[in-house]
């Protein structure tokens, strides 16, 4: 019987009108891919275009994130994600593997410009500063028949990486309602690092992370 009530209130809950939930406190949860890589520079070139350059890592992404209404068609959305990036190589030396999991909290402007009529769908455009902690890391490396691994990238391993990072976000976010109370969002999010993660400088690199976000997720109306 609780099932059979439970599985009711589902289903009135769908069938409700559907308006978006602009302008109410909303919880949404997330998930996606991160498209990730590192842009190296040497510290007295240019970016390096020849074989040491990353190339681009799917990675997975998944969060919560919370909008808080401010005033007019502004707010806020607060974004804590487990967030993984990297890169890899290959040339002829070796080639190599970096991936680097992060704790990300990101605080981001959003403007909400409504889609058409009926309060139904809306379109949010995001921009804000990123706050990284590593949560864990690998590094590895094949040169030859040898493989050199670092599975914490910490210092006095073979390529060691910061603990931290920092970056700025930007993007875009379409929300759908679904229901009275339950919206679907979809967003693709860009994340440009700004600290040199790299933590071995006499390898004469600046090392920092880039990202493109892609994902979808529920959204509950809670306030």
């Amino acid at each position: 019987m609780k099932r059979i009530a439970m599985s009711a209130a589902v289903a009135l809950l769908f069938l409700l009108p559907g308006t978006s939930a602009f302008g109410q406190v909303t919880l949404s949860v997330w998930g996606g891919v991160n498209v990730a890589t590192i842009i190296r520079t040497p510290v007295d070139g240019p970016p390096d275009r020849l074989g040491n350059a990353y190339g681009h890592v799917p990675r997975r992404a998944i969060g919560v994130a919370v909008g808080i209404p401010i005033s007019g068609n502004w707010g806020i959305q607060l974004n804590l994600s487990d967030s993984r990036k990297g890169g890899d190589i290959s040339n002829p030396h070796y080639k190599g593997m970096w991936k680097h999991d992060y704790s990300e909290l990101s605080v981001l402007a959003d403007l909400a410009l409504e889609l058409g009529d009926g309060d139904r769908a809306w379109l949010h455009l995001l921009v804000g500063p990123a706050l990284a902690r590593k949560r864990s890391c690998e590094v590895t490396a094949r040169v030859g028949e040898r493989t050199i691994r670092n599975e914490n990238c910490a210092k006095g391993g073979w390529k060691p990486f910061k603990d931290r990072d920092y970056g700025v976000v930007g993007g875009a976010e379409v929300e759908f309602a679904l229901s009275g109370r339950v919206g679907a969002t979809f967003a693709g999010l860009y994340t440009y690092g700004l600290l040199d993660i790299n933590d071995e400088p006499e390898w004469g690199y600046v090392e920092k992370n880039r990202a493109l976000t892609l994902r979808a997720g529920l959204q509950f109306s809670i306030g």
